[in-house]
């Protein structure tokens, strides 16, 4: 009789999980890439326009303050 012995069974896998396993592995792999590099770029933008917005809007009171402060205390009280 024959009985299989441990070295000599082998495990039968599908052709097509064979095949299509590693494909889905490689395409979830690569969209999670992309989608990650494209959230830290999106956030290093946001970042940065948010950074400009500070300083754009500081130096626009500095200049507003400075031009009130620099003109007489009896034209400002005329307007």
């Amino acid at each position: 009789m024959f009985t299989p012995s441990s070295k000599n069974a082998s495990v039968k896998i599908p052709l097509c999980v064979v095949l299509i396993v590693p494909f889905v592995v490689l395409v979830v792999a690569t969209v999670g890439l992309v989608s990650y590099l494209s959230f830290s770029n999106g956030q290093r933008a946001v970042n940065d326009v948010a950074r400009q917005l500070c300083g754009e809007t500081g130096a626009r009171i500095i200049d507003h303050l400075r031009a009130f402060l620099d003109t007489p205390p009896d034209v400002r009280t005329h307007l």
